[in-house]
């Protein structure tokens, strides 16, 4: 089952995620990842290792905007596969890979 990383806006800060196969010993041998998430005014950025048969991150959701952003743009690129409820005030952004690095948002 796909994964999806939260972030909360507003600060700057970084956070990181560690994953392993949750059953056994595995992560003594270095069976683990360790994905890093850094928020800045501009937006998110991502480091995320190499899968090794993780669950994989699909995509980044962002609490509290007061409206939907203009234009959201991956690594660059402006991307349409994203989803803002005013309701709860949550931007949903679908990753088109892992290695997704920048996700920038345009007030």
């Amino acid at each position: 089952m796909p994964l999806t990383i939260v972030v909360a806006r507003g600060g700057k800060g970084t956070s990181r995620i560690y994953e392993d196969a949750g059953d056994g010993y595995a992560y003594r041998k270095g069976e683990s990842r360790t994905i890093v998430v850094e928020q800045s005014d501009a937006g998110v950025d991502l480091r995320i290792p190499a899968n090794r048969g993780f669950q994989r991150i699909a995509a980044l959701e962002v609490v509290g905007f007061d409206a939907a952003p203009r234009e959201v743009r991956i690594d660059g690129k402006v991307t349409t596969a994203t989803r803002f409820d005013a309701d709860t005030r949550r931007l949903y952004i679908s990753l088109p890979s892992e290695t997704v690095r920048r996700v920038v948002f345009a007030p």
